[in-house]
């Protein structure tokens, strides 16, 4: 990773509070899959135990993981967005894979 070079959005990913963890999957992955791979960490066979991330975001080319308003803007300077996405405030996996 070159801190030089321009940041862009890599992947959907959570942030859970309780282990103080982001998880997060390749692309083409959305939310609602990086959510049930951690309830499947954490169920231990209680399928009725769901956890819900406290933040969904997405995790940069330089290892951070941002919200989706600061995605937004990073993806929009990155040119991974389309035209029809700027009014949008928030970023969503669907708006570039």
């Amino acid at each position: 990773m070159n801190k030089n070079e321009e940041e862009c959005i890599v992947a959907a990913a959570v942030r859970l509070e309780r282990d103080n963890c982001t998880y997060s999957l390749l692309p083409p992955a959305r939310h609602g899959e990086v959510i049930r791979l951690v309830n499947s960490l954490y169920q231990k066979g209680n399928p009725e135990f769901v956890i819900l991330p406290e933040e969904q975001g997405f995790v940069t080319s330089h290892g951070r993981f941002v919200g989706r308003r600061e995605a937004r803007a990073i993806a929009s300077l990155a040119g991974q967005t389309s035209s029809r996405d700027y009014n949008m405030t928030d970023l969503f996996s669907e708006d570039l894979w």
